[in-house]
């Protein structure tokens, strides 16, 4: 857990300290706490915004009672952060509604297009954490802001739960509580990390690109289509992919945001389509797509974050461009299994485990036209499984193998 230092830089005044740290011991209770319960040591450590290894830490952890004022620098750093697959997590001392009311506007300087809400009762956070999961004396009242695959930012503005990890006491002997009433403040601390990055089961994220491959092979220009709806949830997956790519397969991979019905697909031999939530494509835009799979080009559409919403509105636009064809699974026998890394089986995460069993087999669909498959359909997380993000409940792939699924489905285009 990295905790956040950070200055109070009003208009035309000196810099000043900010009240990030007036419980010192509150993180490094909670961190030697959860430490003893799942028998792995964690780390917390104070950061910086400008810390070079600052995504290294899944959870940032902003504490205080002010009015918070970053630089236009400051912000774009939280930004990558959190769109880098970390959880920004802020923490008003004595229930400050200036520092509650200040964090909400951090999040729409951060993330425009998205807004808090209060938690629900049945959120994977409040269900599915090891302590959340036998059910709550008095639910935690948490406001959450996230992309439609995951969450980026939790707001603990109400209860001052760090008033109580930072009086916490722990007996040696019997790992006990000096007070109840402490109990669930600390199992919340716990429950929000397990949610960010399961500390029993991942090992630290470490999210640098690798160094870049001697040789290059060849180069590969994809079309992120962009549409009226949610349609680049996870931007920073696409660098990252773009990276690993290059050092491990030598291949430039060269990301491009095509607007779709402006007649600018031909020339591309693969798109990508994705979303969280319903959307309808115009018919010019069908028509585009239309043609390029007639013409040769290869479609990847996938449901970002497990998005059932938006998986059913793929389907119903692809039954209006290609008419009523259905998709077929793909077998182990596809060649989109045996491109530069062969795969017999993925990882999924708990949350889609949870959904769809324990089965190995990586669920990918096709559509085919002209004789080829011209169309993979994936209805798990891809996505913020490019950015590295460890969030247990996304319903879809853990890192490694999403990155693998998306890397072998444009080297297929590639072979074509």
């Amino acid at each position: 857990i990295a905790k956040l230092e950070y200055g109070i830089t009003p208009q035309d005044v000196s810099p000043k300290d900010g009240n990030w740290n007036q419980r010192p011991l509150d993180v490094a209770n909670i961190t030697g706490w959860i430490s003893r319960q799942i028998g792995r040591p964690l780390n917390w450590r104070i950061v910086r915004l400008d810390d070079a290894d600052l995504g290294s830490a899944p959870v940032l952890f902003i504490d205080g009672n002010q009015d918070l004022q970053f630089t236009d620098a400051q912000i774009e750093h939280l930004r990558r952060y959190a769109l880098g697959g970390g959880l920004i997590v802020g923490h008003s001392d004595g229930a400050s509604s200036m520092f509650t009311s200040s964090f909400k506007m951090l999040g729409k300087q951060l993330f425009a297009d998205y807004t808090f809400h209060a938690l629900c009762s049945d959120d994977a956070l409040l269900t599915q954490g090891p302590f959340a999961a036998k059910g709550w004396l008095q639910q935690p009242e948490i406001e959450s802001l996230g992309n439609g695959c995951r969450t980026l930012m939790l707001l603990l503005g109400r209860g001052d739960p760090g008033r109580k990890w930072q009086t916490l006491w722990v007996d040696q002997a019997t790992q006990g509580y000096l007070a109840d009433r402490s109990r669930e403040a600390v199992e919340l601390a716990a429950d929000i990390l397990f949610y960010a990055a399961n500390p029993a089961r991942l090992p630290n994220r470490h999210l640098s690109d690798p160094p870049a491959a001697a040789k290059i092979d060849y180069h590969l220009s994809v079309a992120r289509l962009r549409y009226a709806g949610n349609w680049d949830p996870e931007p920073i997956g696409w660098d990252r992919l773009a990276a690993w790519m290059r050092a491990k397969q030598g291949v430039v991979l060269s990301v491009e945001t095509v607007e779709l019905g402006e007649e600018k697909l031909p020339g591309y031999r693969v798109a990508h389509l994705t979303g969280t939530s319903p959307f309808t494509l115009s018919e010019s835009a069908r028509e585009e797509i239309r043609k390029f799979l007639d013409q040769g080009g290869t479609l990847i559409v996938e449901a970002a974050g497990g998005s059932k919403e938006f998986a059913a509105s793929a389907q119903a636009e692809l039954t209006a461009i290609l008419g009523e064809a259905t998709p077929v699974t793909l077998t182990a026998g596809h060649q989109v299994f045996a491109c530069a890394d062969a795969i017999d089986a993925v990882t999924y995460r708990p949350g889609a485990m949870r959904v769809e069993g324990s089965d190995r087999r990586p669920h990918l669909r096709g559509l085919e036209v002209g004789g080829r498959t011209a169309v993979f359909i994936c209805d798990d997380d891809l996505s913020a499984g490019l950015t590295g993000a460890a969030g247990d409940s996304i319903i879809g792939f853990d890192p490694p193998s999403a990155r693998l699924l998306m890397s072998n489905m444009l080297l297929f285009t590639a072979q074509k």
